[in-house]
């Protein structure tokens, strides 16, 4: 009920992004390496196979990897871009703590966080759903639902800055 130019001014300050100054201004550093391979012998690979019941496909095509650390190990988030270059990663340890609770995920430093899951797209989708959480996002994905998540909860809205431009991507006739 209000002209374009205030309704774009509206979804502007709703989604945060008065807040972040001139979009596309920032650099960003790269991984140093890519996310190591995903062993079926890790405890990572028994954590997301026999407790969280994603397949063996499903894992592959979002490229999961593992490290060893401290505890029982880490699963390894890897976020690409729409266009298929990695640009971080999310390690997230198996152990939980005596309340199970996870133990607060890291992410290489200074790179860029973009949503999780386009390796995985076939693209161009018609749809794609956005959910909280990385898991998440394999669920749907096993359920032939196309997926990304946002990679820091869903109060963390600097995701959009780095996607702005990526909403061309997602649909198969280039609108949104």
């Amino acid at each position: 009920g209000v002209p374009l130019g205030q309704a774009y001014a509206q979804a502007k300050e709703w989604l945060g992004l008065s807040r972040l100054g001139w979009i596309g201004n920032k650099t960003y550093s790269k991984p140093k390496r890519p996310a190591p391979p995903l062993s079926t012998m890790s405890c990572a690979f028994v954590y997301l196979t026999f407790e969280r019941k994603i397949f063996k496909s499903t894992l592959a095509a979002f490229k999961i990897g593992d490290s060893p650390a401290t505890g029982m190990g880490e699963i390894v988030f890897p976020f690409y871009s729409n266009q298929g270059e990695l640009l971080n990663m999310k390690h997230m340890k198996v152990e939980r703590t005596p309340e199970g609770k996870k133990l607060p995920p890291r992410t290489e430093g200074g790179c860029a966080l973009p949503l999780f899951g386009w390796q995985a797209l076939n693209g161009p989708e018609r749809s794609v759903l956005i959910c909280e959480g990385e898991i998440d996002a394999m669920t749907w994905f096993q359920w032939g639902v196309p997926a990304l998540s946002v990679p820091n909860g869903h109060a963390s809205r600097t995701w959009l800055e780095m996607e702005w431009d990526s909403g061309q991507h997602l649909f198969a006739d280039g609108g949104v």
